[in-house]
């Protein structure tokens, strides 16, 4: 046999490897002479062919469901995240806020009918009592029903307990686990409510050791108790136990404005429709959390500490956490900073729950930070885009069909609404990628408006945002009017050699009856993009409205504002 054979390992694709395949059947002696295209070589040379390529993917699978940033499969980042402490639900029930009037009391699992636009009935239920504690006025406001098509109430599993193992398992993947409750009768005929605990450091906290911990399965979910020497107190065969939860309907619940409860005459006002409903579970949102969640060890020091550690504490109690309703940042981020603060800002969360969580963040954090909430801001940000067609001969209709279509992109790639932590970039270069045969070039221009009312002559503005200015002249006002009367016009330039990071001096151009003047010397004010400051001079008390245009797609939004950002115009050259 010759002693040249070489193996081709690079090739991944079913035809490389198939002619692979044959290059080294050629290159060898004992089959000499054949024709490997033949109809019976062939058919053998395609099988392993497709038997290689069959385990190249399969392995290729099996690497990446093997860590937590490339895994897909809901079991695996599942398995991933046990290590980790933290527990995925497998369905979720919707919540819906709620306030009625007439009625002193409200008592745990009380049954509220909600009907949604197509007249189908769903089950809500409390699960907490509502006293005359809370309430407002002659109202109970912010009653929290959480949807069931099944509630087990009080169900005694002393019977199936197994004792030996310390474990009860709950065959049922509809159930939402957030909602399971505990209780233990140690032989005195009270019952106790045990907590659940996914973090060995909560477990301290309780001298009693009265916890317990639950572990999803494929098939449902796992309660289990401590052992002797071990965490947690152990079951004794004299104890009892019962369980409740709700089997939810999942993302069927949503959307529900209209409730009736049978009690009596009272009327029930909605505050927040049900929403939250989730048919399985959020994995982005776990694959995102549970590495900050894990290293913060229940502990709030950094910035990503307070958001998992907020995330996880509201998903709890049945809200929905995104980066479109919360967001935690650094008292470092703000204008003047304020160290040793983080502020947590949303503006879909009842103000009984945000103190709630403050106070609860208050028992995580080290005493040298502070936790605080802040209100959200609101802001909008349109943007206008030029197009150069490749085609100079384009019909009106083409136009407008080009139009359309870019439009379309837009609001699929670069529209957000009402959402923290914005980047927006890469709108031109995305333009001439997926448009590339019908536009040469695309030019972005971002458009920022804010009406503020100056208090002093000196006023600093915090946008709470950031653009990247390139070289050359972009407008940041237009026509106010300074304590001397007269209509200024700002302008910025940023020369090669500046660094955008640092303040820029605003530039005058002042209106005249005889036209515009530049007037280099005269100073009303700097602008630091990065920081998202201007810092205005010479200003009359007067609304003025500033109008931030630049000609790129470079933004960066932070803190607590929600953005608005959609495209405006789009203009064919």
């Amino acid at each position: 046999m010759a002693n040249n054979l070489q193996l081709s390992l690079g090739n991944l694709e079913y035809e490389d490897i198939k002619t692979s395949l044959k290059n080294f059947l050629q290159n060898q002696d004992i089959l000499k002479d054949y024709n490997f295209n033949g109809s019976v070589i062939n058919s053998v040379i395609s099988l392993l062919a497709y038997n290689t390529t069959y385990y190249a993917i399969y392995s290729n699978m099996l690497a990446n469901e093997m860590f937590l940033d490339s895994a897909q499969r809901e079991e695996s980042i599942v398995s991933l995240l046990k290590p980790l402490g933290v527990k995925i639900p497998t369905r979720t029930s919707a919540m819906a806020i709620v306030e009625t009037g007439g009625i002193s009391a409200i008592d745990k699992y009380t049954l509220f009918t909600g009907v949604n636009s197509s007249g189908i009935n769903y089950n809500f239920y409390t699960l907490e009592d509502y006293t005359e504690a809370e309430v407002d006025s002659e109202y109970i406001t912010n009653i929290k029903l959480h949807e069931a098509k099944q509630l087990i109430r009080d169900f005694e599993i002393t019977s199936a307990f197994n004792y030996e193992d310390q474990t009860y398992f709950i065959g049922n993947t509809q159930v939402d686990i957030n909602t399971l409750t505990v209780e233990v009768d140690d032989g005195s005929g009270v019952w106790t409510t045990w907590s659940e605990i996914d973090n060995i450091g909560d477990s301290t906290e309780n001298l009693q050791q009265t916890i317990y911990f639950v572990e999803r399965f494929d098939t449902g979910f796992e309660i289990q108790f401590g052992k002797e020497n071990l965490l947690g107190n152990t079951i004794e065969n004299t104890y009892r136990i019962r369980i409740s939860y709700l089997v939810s309907s999942g993302s069927a619940g949503n959307n529900i404005v209209s409730f009736s409860a049978n009690l009596g005459q009272s009327q029930i006002n909605v505050i927040q429709p049900s929403s939250g409903g989730l048919d399985s579970p959020d994995l982005e949102y776990y694959k995102f959390i549970a590495p900050k969640f894990f290293a913060a060890q229940n502990r709030a020091v950094t910035k990503n500490d307070f958001l998992a550690i907020s995330s996880q504490y509201l998903r709890d109690k049945g809200y929905d956490v995104n980066t479109s309703n919360f967001n935690a940042f650094g008292g470092e981020e703000l204008f003047p900073p304020k160290y040793g603060r983080v502020f947590i800002t949303t503006d879909a969360l009842p103000r009984e729950d945000i103190l709630d969580l403050v106070s609860h963040l208050k028992t995580k954090c080290t005493l040298s930070i502070l936790p605080e909430f802040v209100e959200s801001e609101a802001r909008s940000i349109f943007y206008d885009v030029e197009i150069v067609p490749a085609n100079n001969n384009l019909t009106d209709n083409q136009k407008i069909n080009l139009v359309r279509r870019i439009r379309n992109y837009l609001i699929t790639n670069f529209s957000y609404v009402s959402e923290y932590l914005i980047e927006l970039t890469g709108i031109s270069e995305g333009i001439q990628e997926t448009f590339s045969s019908e536009v040469s070039n695309a030019k972005v221009n971002l458009k920022f408006t804010s009406s503020v009312t100056p208090n002093t002559s000196s006023t600093v503005l915090s946008f709470e945002n950031e653009f990247d200015i390139p070289e050359g002249l972009s407008t940041i006002t237009n026509n106010f009017q300074d304590i001397y009367s007269n209509i200024v016009n700002l302008k910025i330039f940023r020369a090669s050699n500046q660094n955008p990071d640092t303040f820029l001096n605003l530039r005058v151009y002042q209106e005249y009856p005889n036209g515009f003047y530049y007037n280099q010397n005269k100073n009303y004010g700097r602008i630091n993009i990065k920081r998202g400051i201007i810092e205005l001079y010479n200003i009359s008390n007067l609304p003025i409205q500033l109008n931030l245009e630049f000609v790129n797609d470079y933004f960066y939004s932070s803190t607590n504002v929600k953005y608005t950002i959609a495209p405006d115009s789009i203009e064919i050259l």
